[in-house]
This record gives structure tokens, sequence and C-alpha cells, in this order.
């Protein structure tokens, strides 16, 4: 069957992109997104085919990535931070929910990533859970 997975690969450092993106990501036979996420994951594409396109190309990248993936190809789309988060996962579902029944259903699978707001907050030492609190320490 065709599938698509949706990875978030966090907020922007290969080293933050969680385990289940990076196999993911090295399973698949195409790899889709924005252009300088793909450039980011550079060392995990070895000989998946890439579809890239650069900033306001959103619908047309995943677009293509639901055809390639209707194909029936392991197709994983990219984007920051995690893909239901003011992301591709919205854009995704409305895409495949207007598409024709009559073509290939497209299994969907969605692999969350580490928020910029959750890394922010780890950064500044000020958990998003945290009430306000006079903090008696330093953050390094």
């Amino acid at each position: 069957m065709a599938k698509l997975t949706l990875v978030g690969l966090g907020p922007g450092s290969i080293d933050l992109v969680t385990p289940a993106a990076r196999e993911a990501i090295e399973s698949a036979d195409v790899v889709a997104g924005y252009k300088a996420y793909v450039d980011l994951i550079a060392s995990l594409i070895d000989q998946q085919d890439v579809i890239q396109s650069g900033m306001t190309r959103e619908w047309e990248r995943a677009a293509a990535a639901i055809d390639a993936a209707a194909e029936g190809k392991s197709v994983v789309l990219v984007c920051s931070g995690d893909s239901g988060m003011y992301a591709m996962a919205p854009l995704v579902l409305e895409l495949l929910q207007q598409r024709n029944p009559e073509l290939p259903v497209v299994e969907l699978a969605i692999i969350p990533g580490i928020t910029a707001a959750n890394a922010c907050a780890s950064l500044v030492g000020a958990p998003l859970g945290m009430i306000a609190v006079q903090f008696r320490y330093r953050i390094c």
C-alpha cells in the first residue's frame, strides 16, 4: 500500500531529530521537504529520491509527496518542529480529504518532532508548564 509519513524534524538541529524520524527518513523511497530542511538531513539521505522546493510552495510540495505515495512509494514529507504545530499535517490532511476516492488510497503516518516552543523553554530554563517563580539559580 502507498504510504506517506509526515516527519517533524525538531527545532533545527540534526541532534534533535528523533530516532523514529531518522529511521523513517533512512528507510523511505522518497524524501520531500522545504530545501533548507532537506539540507539539514542530508546526512540521512542516501539512495532516496528527493522532492524539494522553496518557501511558499507548501501546497505543491505536499501534493507531489501524496502523488509519489499514490504510486506505491514510501514517502517521507519533512517539516520543522512538529508536523501538527503550524506545519504540514493540516495541509496534507486537507489535500487527502479532497482527493478523488477512485485514486489509490494513501496510508498516512505521523512522527512527531520537538517543537521550537519546547526547545526554547529548555534553553531559557522555563518549562512551559511553569508558573511564575523566582529563580535562584543561573541558566548555563
